[in-house]
Parts: structure tokens; C-alpha cells; sequence
């Protein structure tokens, strides 16, 4: 996910670029013709976990933390994570996790359908280069032909929620809420790093 520090510090200019590129990302994986595998062996949040949602296959480990907290900072989930989670958890389960930022286990996740599967930590890249391995000898023709014509669904989604989502965290990111959520995000992580430091 994003750094706050990064966040903290953004200019209209770079704002502007990282939306951008985040749309860009998304648009580049609908329509990358071959398969997509992601491996989280650990946390993933907002649009870190939103990359996994978007691939065509998601490994995650079982006690990985996934979230979208784009919110518990004063930000809109308006990186793809508006379009994926109903898709694939329904709407009162995308509406409960987007709207609180809590984070699900992948074990959980991956019951849900969320993800495509969850194991062992030290099995996720295994795992993953499994599917790429079988992807590979897979034909290519008809896989490609299969995922462009799955990924029609997610372009006409795109359209319409994914637009709406971008423009709306543009205007979260300069509201007063985001800086404020920030800051006690940022002074929270340094005094847990003080009493962790203490504690030494």
C-alpha cells in the first residue's frame, strides 16, 4: 500500500501523476492478453491488495493481512477497489470492509472468493509459479480469447466506477479530513516505534 510519509508529503503535481499511473495500471492489466499471477506472502493494503484483486490469479499466504483502509485515512476507495470487491465478495461484504478499512485474513479471503487460493507462507511463490507454469502450456489462443472475453465485464464496470472512484479520492485527497487522518496515522506509527525502541 501507500507510504504515509510519501502521501503526506504530495503536491498537486504528483497527485495528479499517481492517478495517472494508478489508472493506467488498471486499464494495462484488463487488457495484458496473458494471465496475470500475484503471490502476497504478507500485508497488503489499498492499492497493493487492489493488484491482487485485478490479476487472474491471487496466492495469497493464509495469515497474510488484506485490507483496503483507503477510508481510516479520508480517502475514497476509488482505485479499483469499489469495482473488484463486489464482484467478487457481493455488496454488503465490499460495503462492510471498504467503508471500516478492516483488514481480512487470507485464509479467509481466499474461503470468501476474494482470492483464488490461500496457503502456507513459505508455499505462496511455489504456488504461483505452478499457475504461471500452467498457464504457459495452457493454449494460448483460448485462454487469452477467454480472459479478454471475461475482462469485457470488468471494462464496462471500469467505465462508470472506476472514473466516478478516481475523481472522487481526488477530491478526498484535499480535504481536510485526509490531512488530519495523516498526520495521526504518521504520529500513531512513531510512538510505537518510541515504546518498541524502549523496550530494547
Amino acid at each position: 500500500g501507500g507510504d504515509l510519509e510519501w502521501i503526506a508529503g504530495e503536491t498537486p503535481v504528483t497527485r495528479e501523476t499517481t492517478f495517472f499511473e494508478a489508472k493506467k495500471i488498471v486499464d494495462d492489466l484488463l487488457n495484458l492478453p496473458q494471465p496475470v499471477i500475484s503471490a502476497v506472502n504478507g500485508a497488503a493494503a489499498g492499492y497493493g491488495f487492489t493488484m491482487a484483486l485485478m490479476s487472474d490469479f491471487s496466492i495469497v499466504a493464509e495469515d497474510a493481512r488484506l485490507s483496503d483502509p483507503h477510508v481510516v485515512i479520508g480517502l475514497v476507495a476509488g482505485d479499483g477497489g469499489a469495482m473488484m470487491w463486489p464482484i467478487l465478495v457481493g455488496m454488503a461484504r465490499a460495503k462492510r470492509f471498504l467503508l471500516t478499512g478492516d483488514p481480512v485474513v487470507g485464509r479467509v479471503a481466499a474461503e470468501w472468493g476474494l482470492v483464488t487460493e490461500s496457503c502456507p507462507v513459505d508455499e505462496v511463490l511455489p504456488r504461483a509459479m505452478d499457475w504461471a507454469e500452467r498457464m504457459a502450456a495452457s493454449p494460448h489462443v483460448a485462454v487469452q480469447g477467454t480472459k479478454k472475453a471475461l475482462n469485457a465485464i470488468l471494462h464496462m464496470l471500469s467505465s462508470v466506477t472506476l472514473d466516478l472512484g478516481f475523481q472522487a479520492e481526488r477530491v478526498s485527497a484535499v480535504s481536510e479530513d485526509h490531512q488530519r487522518l495523516v498526520g495521526a496515522a504518521l504520529e500513531a506509527r512513531d510512538r510505537r516505534r518510541a515504546a518498541a525502541a524502549a523496550r530494547q
